[in-house]
């Protein structure tokens, strides 16, 4: 390094040279002041934890919100759901009482036309009882008795009889439900 021989280049020189040491002497003296230095270490280390918490709130945040839309939407899909199964349940139901309601009109038409059977049948089985009735009071009227006791009442006679009587109890009670 030259040295500069004007009088004001070796004062300017003297000057910077006063500058650069004092920033030396300055930045020795931070080095050797430990308690300073431990100050600014926790206090940038302070700074930095409050960065990663604030840093963390937001990220909580942003997830809570993706999380309350996620539910939001699961709640709707569930509430779509069980419309559309409480409508499929509705018309299966409609579907159940017509089909219950057709059966019990076949039943019905079936049970009257049974009924006019059987009563078409009783009223042939009063008929012949009727007549045999009849035969056996003529019979008797003119002292055929002996003709009387070889001709019971027909044990059929009887049984159809008693069947068009139940019968008819029974269409009767299914009526008045």
């Amino acid at each position: 390094m030259t040295t500069p021989s004007d009088p004001a280049d070796l004062r300017a020189e003297i000057a910077r040279t006063r500058s650069e040491l004092g920033e030396t002497a300055a930045a020795l003296a931070a080095k050797a002041d430990v308690p300073a230095r431990v100050q600014e270490s926790a206090a940038e280390a302070k700074r930095r934890a409050a960065a990663k918490v604030t840093a963390a709130r937001q990220k909580a945040a942003v997830k809570a919100d993706d999380a309350k839309h996620k539910a939001d939407e699961a709640g709707h899909a569930v509430a779509a759901k069980a419309n559309e199964v409480t409508q499929a349940v509705a018309a299966k139901a409609g579907e159940v009482t017509q089909a219950a309601a057709a059966k019990a009109g076949e039943v019905t038409q079936a049970a009257a036309a049974k009924a006019g059977e059987v009563a078409v049948k009783a009223g042939e089985i009063r008929e012949r009882a009727a007549a045999e009735a009849a035969a056996t009071k003529e019979q008797l009227q003119k002292g055929d008795v002996t003709a009387v006791a070889r001709r019971p009442l027909p044990v059929g006679v009887l049984a159809g009889i008693a069947a068009a009587i139940a019968a008819a109890v029974v269409i009767r009670r299914r009526r008045h439900r």
